[in-house]
Parts: structure tokens; C-alpha cells; sequence
């Protein structure tokens, strides 16, 4: 019974996301949270420079921000399935 609680406890801390959890030090590690505004923002202000324009035509926007959409969840998964980047 001692050693089940100890596989209990383990695998609370490490499988479920603790704090000190590998899968949570991988989150802060690569910015999940923040790479798609990160993202955006050095997208527009390459955009900005680089044409010197002040607004967006509406494929660009489209193309501005759909290069950006979902890098959050596929840093989640490379964390979740130990990819090291």
C-alpha cells in the first residue's frame, strides 16, 4: 500500500502538470502561452517596415495572421509528446 501511494503522488506531480513538471518547464521554457501574439507582432512589424504601409489590405492580414494560427497548440503537443526543440 506504501509504495502505491508513492506511484500516486509521482504520478500526480510529473503526468498532470505540477508545477516542477516536465511538460510545465517545457511550457515556459518555449513561451507557448505567448508565440502566437509573439508571432503576430513580428509579423506586422516586418509588414510595416517592409512596405511602410499603416494598414492591412485583407489578404494580407489573412496571411499575417494565419501564419501564426495554431503554433500554440503544436507547442503544447511537442511538449506533451517529449519532442525536444
Amino acid at each position: 500500500m506504501k509504495g502505491f501511494r508513492f506511484f500516486l503522488i509521482g504520478f500526480l506531480l510529473f503526468s498532470c502538470g505540477a508545477p516542477f513538471s516536465f511538460r510545465s518547464a517545457c511550457y515556459e521554457r518555449n513561451k507557448c502561452s505567448t508565440i502566437e501574439g509573439a508571432c503576430f507582432l513580428r509579423n506586422d512589424s516586418f509588414y510595416r517596415i517592409s512596405t511602410g504601409a499603416s494598414e492591412y489590405s485583407n489578404a494580407d492580414l489573412a496571411a499575417i495572421v494565419g501564419s501564426c494560427i495554431g503554433l500554440e497548440k503544436v507547442c503544447r503537443k511537442n511538449c506533451e509528446s517529449g519532442t525536444i526543440f
